[in-house]
């Protein structure tokens, strides 16, 4: 990074990070993967493992998860258009959490279809959070640096998913009191990083636009 900071044509430019409108886009970004990611593998591991169904069946099992995302994303995108991003951001975040923490309440013989519906809530905030952070990152920068803005803010998505997997998957099964416990342990992180990051936009990404394009 050092490097690339002084390079008259940085491949990435880490002064992008000093909007905080982007900054705060991209930590969006990378919480909602994280906690989407860890929800939907670790929910998945727990239909098969800890409820004994079949590995087709306990994806079918997660499939609200997807579903919630996809009905959310196209939404997100009017409702963006007309408000500015802050709201669905903010909206799709704290969704997320909630549904969240609805699922640690979740014990080993508790009905999928108990399940089903935090799930949906979930992907539904997922799919408002995620599309709205690359609208902002977007209207954070200048035109000629909003395809290395939106490179960044992929980048950061899936780095957020493979923290997700390593970081709850630790958790979960470091657990010496078994899955289920652990899986609640680390649904409250998943849960506490989506809120950081709620805050962290209502904070630094301005009403209406997405935020002032970055001199760069």
């Amino acid at each position: 990074m050092a490097w690339e900071s002084r390079r008259a044509g940085p491949l990435v430019d880490v002064r992008l990070f000093r909007g905080a409108a982007f900054a705060a886009a991209c930590l969006t970004a990378a919480a909602a993967s994280f906690a989407l990611i860890g929800v939907t593998i670790f929910f998945a591991t727990f239909f098969q493992e800890v409820q004994g169904r079949s590995a087709l069946v306990s994806g079918l099992c997660v499939l609200p998860l997807g579903l919630g995302v996809m009905a959310a994303a196209p939404v997100a995108g009017r409702l963006a258009g007309r408000t500015g991003p802050r709201a669905p951001l903010i909206a799709g975040l704290v969704l997320a959490t909630a549904a969240i923490l609805v699922l640690v309440r979740v014990e080993a013989a508790t009905p999928s279809l108990e399940i089903w519906p935090a799930l949906l809530l979930a992907g539904l905030g997922a799919g408002m959070a995620l599309p709205t952070s690359t609208v902002v990152v977007v209207a954070a920068v200048a035109p000629e640096r909003a395809g290395m803005a939106v490179a960044i803010n992929n980048t950061l998505r899936q780095t957020g998913q493979a923290l997700g997997v390593a970081v709850l998957g630790t958790i979960i099964f470091a657990s010496a009191d078994g899955f289920v416990p652990g899986l609640h342990r680390a649904l409250l992180v998943a849960a506490a990083v989506t809120a950081i990051s709620a805050s962290a936009v209502a904070l630094l990404v301005p009403r209406g636009a997405g935020g002032a394009p970055a001199r760069t």
